[in-house]
């Protein structure tokens, strides 16, 4: 294993279904969300006063670059060998990381498994595509060390925890976690058993956190249920012969793991910081400052079990508060099939708000901050309208049309090979924020957006560097997709980068505020959201036209810096100051 670096070693110069007992007073309450005028550019909406479901025909262009990108990669989930273990179903994230400090990310991409004729699932390589500028890239996995996984992958969880200014990733999977540090020099190394994180259960969602205030980036792993080939029971459908996935419900739920970093490259189990709770049945993780106080958060999207919500204490305890807090369960106080999960100001009052993707008959969730809880807003904003056929996966915030208000994206597909009420392939959703409420954009049966997938992980960032927000789409047996945003706007914009001194290095847990054409705006720089998938860090702000804005960043460390964004369309570093 490599030395680790010292501990704060920056510098800017460096390479850039069941009802549950937990009842919230406000769990009915659909408060109504307030209708805030359109952002920084005038609407590209073909009826921006619309305000009710459905969908809207807008000027939302995001082309299928695949083709001429070099992202040639498929996701194998075993389906093959006609197993029909719950495995199979989740599928695999996408990771979007600057691994070679170059300023363009790179792209890392899990490779599943298989099923031998004897024996546990084995897992498949993981890739790696250097970016080589233009969002065209070229396969390097062989060269930089990656291709031997050490169990059947499954998520992308990227972080720079040595702090050495190289992002690491850490795969979680069934099997192992694997842990690999970038040597700066092109390659990776597995340090997953001198690093202390060695699992052999099932582990899903992670995320990177500084979860005890040290400036050291933490890790959270989710994982899922007891299943293993000794633990197959044959499910068949309630409608059908045929066999079939089984349900989560079949399968006791298993503990998550949260770890400590010590600050020399190892990690220290940090269960007894955690007050107890009955084991949930983790898929995506959500890692930001979800309540404003300056610390993170972690926000668990649970499979049928009420979803956890971890807030940490001025004494660093931290409390399972997802039931006070209104986000466990659904307006009927039930829990749901969570998977996808991601935080955003949808409706632009300076506070974070919760996204949840779910399985079919359910709605998806829209948890609204409302003061010091969250409120349930399905309804007002416009997640209702898309109904309950979808299985939701990948979900993620972000400006596609640079007009300063977050919209929405969210991959779908089903579990089931053979679902009585719905489609195994299902359409991904765009989903365009009119107001503080969401409207489908509507694509053309040629388009990849407009058809059917066994869509699972999504991964959201700016993978040319022309201020547009881009999507990288894993599925189940399908060829990843790239989508290059070509969106038309008018406005100016920022991408910035966070380079945290006392806090970590990456900045997670750290909050931007600004403010275009009178509209005050807010971003959260997170350890992880959307499903086992990472995307860019670098925040992607919708300037005036003019081009200027001051920018206030509320640095997890408790210091506020002020900056002069002087300079629009182009990526902006800010560094943390020394002092508060």
């Amino acid at each position: 294993m490599r030395a680790p670096a010292r501990r704060f070693r920056h510098d800017p110069t460096w390479p850039l279904l069941a009802v549950w007992g937990c009842w919230h007073p406000l769990i009915l309450a659909g408060a109504a969300v307030g209708i805030f005028a359109a952002g920084c550019t005038e609407s590209q909406h073909s009826d921006p006063s619309a305000t009710g479901g459905g969908s809207v025909a807008v000027q939302i262009e995001l082309a299928d670059a695949t083709a001429v990108s070099g992202l040639e990669f498929t996701y194998r989930n075993g389906r093959e060998a006609d197993r029909y273990t719950i495995l199979e179903s989740l599928g695999g994230g996408v990771g979007l990381v600057d691994f070679d400090g170059d300023g363009r990310l790179d792209v890392w991409l899990t490779g599943g498994g298989r099923f031998p004729p004897t024996g546990p699932p084995e897992g498949l390589p993981s890739e790696l595509f250097r970016n080589l500028g233009g969002a065209r890239f070229e396969r390097i996995g062989h060269r930089a060390g990656i291709e031997r996984p050490r169990g059947y992958t499954h998520g992308v969880a990227a972080a720079d925890f040595d702090q050495d200014g190289f992002g690491d990733v850490l795969i979680t999977g069934f099997g192992a976690l694997q842990l690999w540090q970038n040597q700066g020099d092109g390659t990776f190394q597995d340090v997953t058993i001198d690093a202390g994180l060695q699992d052999a259960s099932w582990s899903t969602g992670a995320g990177w956190g500084d979860f005890d205030g040290d400036g050291l980036p933490d890790l959270y792993v989710a994982r899922y249920v007891d299943w293993s080939p000794n633990k197959d029971p044959r499910c068949p459908p309630q409608y059908s012969r045929r066999r079939e996935i089984c349900s989560p419900l079949q399968f006791r739920g298993l503990a998550d793991g949260p770890f400590l970093s010590r600050g020399d490259g190892t990690f220290q189990d940090a269960s007894t910081m955690f007050a107890p709770v009955e084991p949930g049945k983790g898929l995506g993780v959500l890692v930001a400052d979800l309540d404003l106080d300056g610390r993170c958060d972690i926000y668990v999207a649970n499979d049928t079990t009420p979803n956890f919500l971890f807030l940490r204490d001025a004494a660093g305890r931290w409390t399972e508060s997802a039931c006070s807090q209104g986000v466990a369960l659904d307006e009927m106080g039930v829990a749901t099939g969570s998977m996808g999960v991601d935080a955003g100001d949808f409706d632009e009052d300076g506070r974070p708000d919760i996204a949840v993707a779910n399985y079919d008959s359910e709605l998806f969730g829209m948890y609204r901050r409302s003061g010091s809880v969250f409120t349930h807003a399905t309804a007002p904003s416009g997640l209702a309208a898309i109904g309950t056929t979808f299985v939701g996966w990948g979900t993620a915030f972000t400006d596609l049309d640079r007009d300063g208000d977050e919209d929405l994206v969210i991959s779908n597909g089903h579990v089931l090979y053979h679902p009585e009420n719905s489609t195994d392939r299902q359409r991904p959703l765009v989903l365009l924020n009119l107001g503080g409420r969401f409207r489908e954009v509507e694509f053309p049966a040629n388009h990849y957006l407009g058809q059917r997938h066994h869509g699972r992980g999504l991964a959201v960032g700016d993978l040319n560097d022309d201020g547009t927000a881009d999507l990288i789409v894993s599925h189940n047996n399908e060829p990843v997709r790239l989508l290059l945003n070509r969106t038309p706007s008018s406005s100016q914009w920022v991408l910035l980068r966070l380079i945290g001194r006392h806090a970590n290095r990456d900045a997670i847990g750290a909050r931007v505020e600004w403010t275009c054409q009178g509209h005050p705006r807010m971003r959260l720089v997170k350890g992880s959201w959307s499903y086992l998938s990472q995307g860019d860090r670098r925040l992607l702000l919708a300037l005036a036209p003019a081009g200027q804005a001051t920018v206030k960043v509320h640095w997890p460390s408790g210091v506020v810096q002020v900056c002069d964004l002087a300079q629009a369309n182009t990526v902006v570093t800010v560094v943390e100051a020394t002092g508060p």
